[in-house]
């Protein structure tokens, strides 16, 4: 943007018109109406792109583990076991630090911990025990709902359910 030198040494700053208002930039030409009949259309096509068509597949009426994959081997379960036994003695025995490793926030965390703080210990705590009940239901809830009901409770093979528990 230029600027102009005033008799005083003051840098003047021309003036611009000020930005018409949107009604104002839709009035010329019809646009007024146009715009009237924009947003129900807009909408329109997103509804239509949205639209749920209906399934071309089907879901089988048995379900069996596929001889493409192999099945878990007694090793990969005893490898999991020992995973699963180890995980549980380090959460339960490993101390954590006394001090944090890390000072300070990325991007915008420091923000939302001072908008989202509990601002009395007992908020704290409920929010403490929150988080450890949904982290701990994190990792339970695909057994319950893979292995559970949907290979033995749904497709009633307990095989397949023994399989993807192991996966899991």
């Amino acid at each position: 943007m230029a600027r102009l030198h005033g008799a005083l040494g003051r840098t003047l700053q021309p003036r611009l018109a000020p930005r018409p208002r949107v009604s104002e930039r839709w009035a010329g030409g019809g646009g007024a109406r146009a715009h009237r009949f924009a947003v129900p259309a807009v909408a329109a096509l997103l509804a239509a792109g949205l639209w749920a068509a209906e399934a071309r597949a089907t879901d089988p009426a048995k379900v069996d583990w596929s001889g493409d994959w192999p099945k878990v081997r007694l090793w990969e379960v005893g490898a999991a076991g020992a995973l699963t036994i180890g995980d549980t003695l380090f959460e339960s025995y490993v101390p954590l630090p006394s001090r944090p490793a890390w000072r300070g926030g990325i991007l915008f965390d420091n923000w939302a911990r001072q908008t989202f703080r509990g601002h009395t210990a007992e908020l704290q705590s409920t929010a403490s025990t929150l988080s450890d009940f949904f982290y701990k239901a994190g990792a339970f809830v695909p057994f319950l709902m893979d292995d559970y009901f949907g290979a033995m409770g749904l497709h009633e093979n307990a095989g397949v359910g023994l399989q993807l528990m192991v996966i899991d």
